[in-house]
């Protein structure tokens, strides 16, 4: 469902999806397809197709400039992460060039909550705030 401003939606999320946002925006579509690349572990197209040449990624934990650092950092996921899943979007605010979440993810640790924000510049990221928070520790 595409929505002008002011229009009354239902708050009935997609049951086909763990993404629980009710509306059809151009963020949510973007942040669906980001999801999956992440979910499909494709970092190569996560990078290339979501990611500004200068794009940069801010935590409290570390900072990644640029693609070379971006393929870097995504390929540490790769070696650190046997298992990546988001499990649910439970919170989501846009405007017409960011957009910010709260999710919930499974790794082979446990559950983590995470929280994202993006700035978009001309339909791809250019800032990326995140940081996360373990929820629940799986004991091997």
């Amino acid at each position: 469902m595409i929505v002008s401003p002011g229009a009354v939606v239902p708050l009935t999320p997609d049951p086909n999806t763990h993404i629980k946002i009710a509306v059809d925006t151009p963020m949510k579509r973007f942040y669906e397809e980001h999801v999956t690349l992440l979910d499909r572990r494709d970092f190569e197209t996560l990078v290339r197709t979501h990611y500004h040449e200068d794009a940069r990624i801010v935590s409290t934990e570390y900072l990644v400039n640029g693609h070379a650092e971006l393929f870097k950092h995504f390929a540490k996921y790769t070696g650190l992460m046997d298992y990546l899943k988001v499990v649910s979007t439970d919170k989501w605010i846009e405007s017409e060039a960011t957009f910010a979440f709260e999710a919930t993810a499974r790794t082979q640790w446990g559950l983590t909550r995470v929280h994202d924000a993006f700035w978009l510049r001309d339909g791809r990221i250019i800032r990326h705030f995140t940081g996360s928070i373990p929820l629940v520790r799986f004991v091997r």
